[in-house]
C-alpha cells in the first residue's frame, strides 16, 4: 500500500474533520436545548381569584377597597396577578400594595428579574440588596427621598410576591410582613 498525502489532501481532511466537529457540536448545543426547555415547559398561570386568599392582613394597617385581579398577556406569555392596597391607620400617609403575580414556567421575566437582582447597589438615592425569605431568592430595595421601601420575593421560579410603599424608614418592616405570607400555599398552586 502506497499511502502518498500532500498538502492539499491534508488541508482537505483538515477541512472536513472541522465541520464534523461543528456538527456535533451543533447537535450537542440542540441536544441540551432540547432537553432544558422539555423540563421547564410552559403552562397557564392559575386564576388570580387562586392568589387572592394569599392577601394577608397588616397589622397596623387597613385594606383599602378589593383586591384587584387580572390575567393578560399574549397567548405564549400570560401573567395572573392579585393586589391589594392599604394604607396605615396611624398615619394616612403611609401606604402599601401587596400583589402576587404567576406567570407560568418558566417566565422570560423570571429569569430577567435575577438577573436584575444580580447586581447590589447602595448609592445616595437608594439601596439594592439581594435577600432570602423562608429559602426563596429576593430583592430589597429602597429610595431614600420618597422613603418607597420594595421587597420582592420568587417562590418556585414562577410566583413573585411583592410588597410596596411609601413612607416608611426602610424596608424591616416589609420583611416581616411579607414572612407571614403562606409560601408553600401559594407553591402548591401549581
Amino acid at each position: 500500500m502506497n499511502f502518498r498525502f500532500n498538502r492539499e489532501t491534508i488541508e482537505v481532511e483538515k477541512v472536513k474533520i472541522k465541520q464534523i466537529l461543528i456538527l456535533v457540536i451543533i447537535f450537542g448545543l440542540t441536544f441540551t436545548i432540547n432537553i432544558f426547555s422539555q423540563e421547564k415547559k410552559k403552562v397557564e398561570p392559575v386564576n388570580w381569584e387562586e392568589l387572592t386568599p394569599f392577601l394577608i392582613d397588616i397589622s397596623g394597617f387597613i385594606k383599602e377597597g378589593e383586591p384587584v385581579g387580572e390575567i393578560r398577556g399574549t397567548p405564549n406569555n400570560k401573567l395572573s396577578r392579585v393586589k391589594q392596597d392599604y394604607v396605615a391607620e396611624s398615619d394616612k400617609n403611609k401606604r402599601l400594595t401587596l400583589a402576587i403575580s404567576d406567570f407560568g414556567f418558566p417566565s422570560e421575566a423570571i429569569e430577567m428579574s435575577k438577573s436584575i437582582w444580580a447586581e447590589e447597589m447602595d448609592t445616595s438615592e437608594k439601596y439594592i440588596k439581594r435577600i432570602t425569605i423562608k429559602d426563596c431568592p429576593g430583592v430589597e430595595s429602597y429610595r431614600y427621598n420618597n422613603k418607597e421601601a420594595r421587597v420582592i420575593v420568587i417562590i418556585e421560579d414562577r410566583f413573585i410576591v411583592r410588597l410596596e410603599g411609601f413612607g416608611f424608614d426602610d424596608t424591616s418592616e416589609f420583611k416581616n410582613i411579607i414572612q407571614k405570607i403562606d409560601f408553600e400555599g401559594i407553591a402548591s398552586l401549581r
